[in-house]
């Protein structure tokens, strides 16, 4: 009888394994908080407005190329989910996956700096910031561009590239560019890992200036080709094939994409969250910073270019926590190099030291993340389902409506998204956007963040013409929705309705329109745009009447949420 003979390992090597099981459980104990946050979290208003762009797509009525080919992939959604926030989970769930794969990707990477064990803590340190546990795998492009970035990272660091490497760094490189033109930010980490040397730092750089030249240049045209490879086939899925007028409209969208995120003039435009974010996760940036001398004092040049993951705060106008999603992805890095490089002192002198180091590392920043989690699962999105219920309980059809950012996404809407920037747009245009939407019937007003909110507080940041039609056009039906009708007059006289078609009296008494005598609750059709009205006398406990579009049933019978739906940015660092 024989006996297979078992490898020997040594204690060093089974204490290194043990340090990389913990450092792996680590990452997936986030990971798992992570996905029970998202089942919960408040969804923000991009997210709905992502959401709208796939149903527009399905609908037939997507008709731009730019940034829209993330609707290819989450079609499913719609058959996997009946309500918008229920589809929105489903897909941060699968976001989460890659935020997983990218947790793996950062690992590999950093494994040609230090010890697997160590490398580990760059995923596990990126996965306890707080602009992580708040926006990592939220339903955005930076949620699908993270592991394509740093998969193109990846393929460009070591010793051994090859022209393989160079091939896949530039598809996913133009992938990422095409889903997102914000994935440009990384192309300066990828030119010094063409220019730089090996992971020793032996050489200065990775052969004769003209290979270098030719890598670069091979990547850049290879990226290229495979951005516009996409968007041409993206545009042929759209409701029309493009022309050259739309080629045209392309190019002008990312020419005023880099001039209005680029071209601002004032330094770090977003500095309002830099302070904040540091604050909230001090030590990260401590370790980071300890890493970056480290690097530097070492000549390790490529090490210390992941730094370069955080230029974009110096310049990026849309550089919102969210994006720090996919900055603090490679600047990870530096941190568990911070480590390295401490272990490799402090190793010469103890031999228990570096593991205890790397234990604290792993419990800091898993019992950091996971306070930030607990921090953050207040903040729910009960109301927005609530609100959204609501919506699809009083028009069981789609109709067409206005709001802020396309959060009843399964809907047509029928303005443009009014984010900061979308706002500057329609002023700078100066097209209101009302007329036409009352010229289609659109029933629904959905007043759900400024300037259109709850209350019309804000509708002066509008078009003079726009405030007046929203004014003179809804009345508020349920909590933040608003419906097409009008107010009656206390005395005889003409009342004015936003467009012709059946409308539901909302009176305690009777009311004498057009000469017809309307009870309450009772359908009328108006065939003009201005009815002649007489109300009845006014009683003390008479209810105000009112005209609503009988399209719209009745509103729930509970109270609407009074908590704003969405929760500002700036409240996770409070």
């Amino acid at each position: 009888m024989t006996h297979r003979t078992q490898p020997f390992i040594s204690p060093k090597e089974r204490r290194t394994s043990i340090l990389l099981a913990i450092g792996t459980a680590s990452a997936a104990l986030l990971l798992l908080a992570k996905a029970w946050l998202n089942l919960r979290l408040n969804i923000n208003w991009d997210e709905f407005y992502f959401l709208s762009k796939v149903h527009a797509h399905y609908r037939g009525e997507l008709a731009t190329t730019f940034q829209t080919i993330h609707v290819q992939f989450f079609g499913w959604l719609l058959d996997a989910a009946q309500t918008e926030v229920n589809q929105i989970v489903l897909a941060r769930l699968a976001l989460l996956a890659l935020l997983a794969t990218n947790c793996f990707l950062v690992w590999k990477i950093a494994c040609n700096w230090m010890q697997r064990h160590i490398a580990t803590i760059a995923p596990v340190a990126h996965l306890s910031m707080l602009p992580v546990a708040h926006h990592g795998a939220s339903f955005r492009t930076d949620s699908i561009i993270l592991p394509l970035i740093s998969l193109s990272i990846l393929m460009l660091i070591g010793e051994s590239r090859r022209r393989s490497s160079l091939i896949v760094s530039g598809l996913a490189l133009g992938l990422a560019g095409a889903i997102s033109v914000k994935s440009a930010f990384v192309v300066p980490i990828l030119v010094a890992a063409l220019l730089l040397g090996n992971k020793n730092g032996v050489k200065t750089v990775s052969g004769p200036v003209t290979k270098a030249t030719f890598a670069v240049s091979a990547l850049a045209f290879i990226s290229l080709a495979t951005f516009l490879t996409i968007i041409a086939l993206h545009s042929l899925d759209l409701p029309r094939a493009p022309n050259m007028g739309e080629h045209l409209s392309l190019y002008q969208q990312i020419v005023q994409a880099v001039d209005k995120t680029l071209v601002e003039p004032t330094l770090s435009p977003r500095s309002e969250f830099i302070l904040p974010i540091i604050q909230a996760d001090t030590f990260y940036w401590l370790l980071f910073a300890v890493g970056l001398v480290f690097a530097l004092a070492k000549r390790q040049g490529l090490v210390a270019c992941m730094g370069l993951a955080l230029f974009p705060v110096l310049l990026y106008r849309n550089a919102f926590p969210y994006y720090y999603v996919v900055m603090l992805s490679t600047a990870s890095i530096l941190v568990a190099y911070a480590v390295h490089s401490l272990t490799e002192q402090f190793g010469k002198t103890s031999n228990r030291l570096p593991r205890a180091m790397t234990l604290v590392a792993f419990a800091f920043f898993t019992l950091n993340g996971l306070s930030h989690i607990k921090k953050l699962s207040p903040k729910t999105l009960d109301g927005q389902r609530d609100i959204l219920e609501a919506v699809h309980e009083i028009f069981p059809e789609p109709v067409g409506y206005v709001d802020h950012s396309g959060m009843v996404s399964s809907f047509p809407k029928m303005n443009p998204f009014m984010s900061s920037w979308g706002v500057e747009n329609y002023h700078r245009a100066g097209i209101p956007f009302m007329p036409q939407a009352i010229n289609r019937g659109v029933p629904l007003l959905l007043a759900n963040r400024f300037p259109i909110d709850s209350d019309l507080r804000f509708l002066d940041r509008l078009l003079p013409e726009d405030q007046k039609m929203i004014l003179s056009s809804y009345v508020r039906y349920w909590g933040p929705i608003y419906v097409a009708g009008a107010n009656l007059p206390s005395s005889p006289g003409q009342v004015s309705i936003p467009f012709p078609g059946e409308y539901r009296l909302e009176s305690s008494h009777p009311v004498l329109m057009n000469g017809i005598s309307v009870v309450p609750n009772q359908t009328f059709l108006a065939i003009s745009t201005t009815i002649e009205v007489v109300p009845p006398e006014q009683e003390d406990d008479a209810t105000p009447a009112r005209l609503v579009w009988a399209g719209a049933r009745a509103p729930p019978q509970h109270s609407p949420p009074r908590d704003p739906l969405y929760v500002p940015l700036m409240t996770a660092f409070r």
